[in-house]
């Protein structure tokens, strides 16, 4: 991908909205992996700072799902230069968002209505979910500079 985004301005620009879509789709480091960093660390975070990640989590879903489907194997070939493997490697870390958002909410609204809190050491397995997928978002986005 970065070969094809080094080859001219004009390529570089058609995949602005790839890069945009991996942007959107990192998890940052506030919100959800503050409070599972805390959890990993044996903290308990209020109910209350559970509640508001949880809303703002949920209220960016439908903005996710449309990154998503961006990313979508299907959908990149309006990008006719990527590869098989390209598409495929995006269609993966969308993929990978999705089931790594939905065990985060389903995490989350247990330890919030259920108060079965989440232990440490599930936590520690969901942040380095995260961290992975994050990586891999960082060294695609960073392969397009």
């Amino acid at each position: 991908m970065a070969e094809l985004a080094r080859e001219s301005r004009h390529n570089r620009r058609r995949l602005k909205p790839v890069i945009q879509s991996l942007r959107r789709i990192y998890f940052t480091p506030r919100g959800t992996r503050k409070i599972l960093r805390n959890l990993a660390e044996g903290r308990r975070p209020e109910q209350d700072d559970i509640r508001d990640v949880l809303i703002d989590f949920n209220d960016a879903e439908w903005e996710v799902r449309r990154e998503l489907d961006r990313l979508d194997f299907r959908e990149l070939e309006r990008f006719g230069d990527l590869s098989l493997r390209q598409r495929r490697t995006l269609d993966e870390i969308a993929y990978g968002k999705r089931v790594l958002r939905r065990d985060l909410q389903d995490a989350l609204n247990e330890a919030l209505h259920h108060d079965h809190a989440i232990e440490a050491d599930d936590a520690k397995v969901l942040l380095t979910r995260i961290e992975a997928l994050n990586f891999m978002i960082e060294s695609l986005e960073e392969e397009f500079l």
